[in-house]
């Protein structure tokens, strides 16, 4: 009896502190119309993760434990994230990515726990903010608020689980495994083992092939990335039946062009320079010059009047009433990311001096919607490549220092990297050439994805893919040390963590798909992303191309010059049993 009320005070415990931090979560979130739809996909998201992690653990108690755990990291990434991400769109991609990983976290925590391996996952995770630091340093405060939220849950969930995790574990004893929801015949953990076992042996006896076909795989898909565009024509994207896309449309359809169109904001430097005889004749002129590029231009409002009628008519709406600045606006033929306007946007930028060299003491600047988004795309993509770099440099370091080898952290990068182009490669078949599209809701064709999309998905699946990289590599490293096999190190390690990352994989398959069931093409876009992602490195790569690449490598897994291993700090990823030595 006594057994019983412990185990019901426990429950009710936990179920408490999860109701408190579920609490504090829809808290962090904005508050407003717009706002509910994304708290409840959010939250949608969190129950998906849960019912997962309960039919993973099996146990009532083992799940609400790592329910419990994540939700000091959930809460802080939500909050972290919160003063950039008030548009709807970002707090809903946050929200749901901060939930999944966080419970994606704790399982593998939990797991870990119980099988002594805490350390070694733990170090997973600063890689998951090494990826997502590629966000925080894009001069674009939205994309700079998700990255902070998304580090932060990171770093919290290592200090949970040198905390909170262990506490929450020895309370618990052998009751973490009471209270079974699902019969203890389902979990059939060594029966998975021999089957992960014998898929290891047999990738290794098949090494070549294995391999060859594997990454020829990869490599297909990656390739159709070189032609993934950023050019989203987002009034075909937006859901029809919202009526401010359907008079978005009409109007574009009536008026062609951009909706908004690009606009100069002429400074004269002086009240009433607008009217002064020079300056507007100089205006005039301009507007009929640009106005002849018919490649780029398709219409230039400017009015055939005189300065006096301008005057009298209040500035007929392209003058303030001080006379000193004048609004010109240029549109461009289609839409306003497409090649035309990107190529007037280019085209306006240049004849700026012109202008301003027309009207002595005048600053002019461009702005409208065409060129808001392409200044956009600037601002993200131009620093991209370098953020790129910097990070697949720091995250080989910290493979590094924690593996001990020279090429294992590059073959991490590599095989990482071609994760991430064969996922930019099948959004481009399935979205952009539209194969299978009809299956997920799209009936029209997709020009291009949204600009903010590839950034994201690397950021995000990077560090996902380097903390799978570092849970499974740490097992096997730490069976390696045992006896210097390689082959029976891979076995091992891969048949002792295959279970947890197919299922932490799982998780988040599940939660990111829960995306397509969305009206909007941008959020399919970003889950069948991010699925297809996990899903593909959980699977292919680590279980199937790893295994194959370290069969292939052999001793050379391991091989570190030995000044480079004096020079290192001492951090191994695992605990190496006594008398054990590394062979790197």
């Amino acid at each position: 009896m006594k057994t019983t009320s412990s185990r019901v005070a426990w429950v009710v415990g936990l179920a408490a502190v999860a109701a408190l931090g579920l609490a504090l979560i829809p808290a962090a979130l904005p508050t407003g119309p717009s706002a509910n739809l994304d708290a409840a996909g959010a939250l949608g998201a969190g129950r998906l993760g849960a019912g997962a992690v309960l039919v993973f653990l099996g146990g009532l108690l083992t799940a609400l434990t790592p329910c419990v755990y994540p939700l000091i990291p959930i809460t802080v990434g939500v909050f972290g994230a919160r003063p950039g991400v008030s548009r709807g769109k970002a707090v809903l991609l946050t929200s749901s990515y901060v939930v999944g990983m966080g419970v994606v976290f704790a399982i593998l925590g939990v797991v870990a726990a119980r099988t002594g391996a805490a350390f070694g996952q733990l170090l997973g995770h600063p890689a998951v903010a090494i990826g997502l630091a590629v966000l925080v340093f894009l001069n674009v405060p939205f994309i700079r608020s998700m990255g902070i939220g998304g580090m932060l849950v990171p770093i919290f969930a290592v200090l949970a689980g040198l905390t909170l995790l262990p506490a929450l574990m020895y309370m618990l004893g052998h009751r973490v495994n009471s209270l079974r929801v699902l019969p203890t015949s389902w979990q059939r953990e060594k029966g998975e083992r021999a089957f992960w076992m014998r898929l290891a042996h047999w990738v290794m006896r098949h090494a070549v092939p294995v391999f060859a076909l594997s990454t020829l795989v990869m490599v297909l898909l990656a390739i159709p990335s070189a032609w993934l565009s950023v050019e989203q024509n987002q009034l075909a994207d937006a859901p029809s039946q919202a009526q401010a896309v359907q008079a978005g449309r009409v109007l574009q359809a009536s008026l062609g062009g951009a909706v908004n169109p690009d606009t100069y904001v002429i400074d004269t430097g002086t009240p009433g320079g607008v009217y002064e005889a020079r300056n507007f004749a100089a205006l005039g002129d301009f507007a009929d010059r640009i106005a002849q590029q018919k490649s780029v231009v398709k219409a230039v409002t400017w009015p055939d009047r005189t300065a006096a009628q301008i005057r009298a008519d209040g500035g007929a709406g392209i003058v303030d009433r001080t006379g000193q600045y004048a609004l010109m606006n240029i549109a461009p033929y289609e839409d306003s990311l497409s090649n035309s306007a990107r190529d007037l946007n280019d085209y306006l930028k240049d004849e700026k001096p012109a202008l301003e060299e027309a009207i002595p003491g005048s600053s002019v600047t461009l702005t409208g919607e065409p060129a808001l988004q392409n200044d956009f795309n600037d601002a993200v993509y131009g620093p991209f490549p370098y953020l790129v770099l910097i990070v697949l440099v720091l995250a080989y370091l910290a493979l590094l220092r924690a593996f001990r080898s020279v090429i294992l952290p590059l073959k991490a990068v590599i095989l990482n990297l071609l994760s991430i182009l064969a996922t930019y490669g099948l959004l481009v078949i399935v979205f952009q050439w539209g194969i299978g599209a009809s299956l997920l809701g799209v009936d029209h064709d997709v020009r291009g994805i949204a600009p903010w999309i590839p950034v994201f998905l690397f950021a995000f699946l990077f560090g996902l893919s380097m903390d799978y990289e570092v849970f499974l590599i740490s097992r096997i490293r730490e069976e390696y040390l045992k006896d210097g096999d390689t082959r029976r190190a891979v076995a091992d390690g891969l048949a002792k963590t295959a279970r947890v990352i197919t299922a932490a994989a799982a998780i988040m398959v599940v939660v990111f798909l829960s995306f397509v069931t969305s009206q909007e093409v941008f959020l399919k876009l970003f889950g069948i992303g991010l699925a297809s992602a996990i899903f593909l490195d959980a699977t292919l790569v680590r279980m199937v191309l790893v295994p194959a690449v370290m069969s292939l490598l052999g001793k050379w897994n391991w091989w570190i010059p030995s000044w480079l291993e004096r020079r290192l700090p001492r951090l191994d990823v695992e605990v190496a049993p006594a008398g054990a030595e590394s062979r790197a």
